[in-house]
């Protein structure tokens, strides 16, 4: 996975535990409010910031020292949760169709 500041990793982590025990949203868009909600929760801004946001708790060293690329979570990170999403909503649509027969 490709990041795009030293930051993002911790923020990576910080939503997967957020999201740990929160039931599979049933909407894309459901999904989409729960990112950008829980990125402003964790950064203090919105997503729709266009620069890098500084935050310490993510510093783990680094010329780019605990900054978040708001850029690489609108364009590569969201996108990607959103296919997981969208490849486990196939999933489960296959599985459902498959007990019915």
């Amino acid at each position: 996975m490709q990041y795009g500041l030293r930051g993002d990793p911790g923020l990576w982590d910080e939503l997967e535990a957020r999201f740990a025990a929160t039931p599979m949203p049933d909407s894309f868009a459901a999904l989409w409010h729960l990112l950008e909600e829980g990125y402003q929760d964790a950064v203090g801004q919105p997503l729709i910031q266009p620069d890098f946001v500084h935050v310490e708790r993510f510093n783990r060293g680094g010329m780019s020292q605990g900054a978040v690329s708001p850029e690489a979570w609108a364009e590569r990170l969201f996108p990607l949760i959103s296919n997981r999403f969208a490849a486990h909503c196939h999933r489960q649509s296959s599985q459902h169709t498959d007990r019915k027969r």
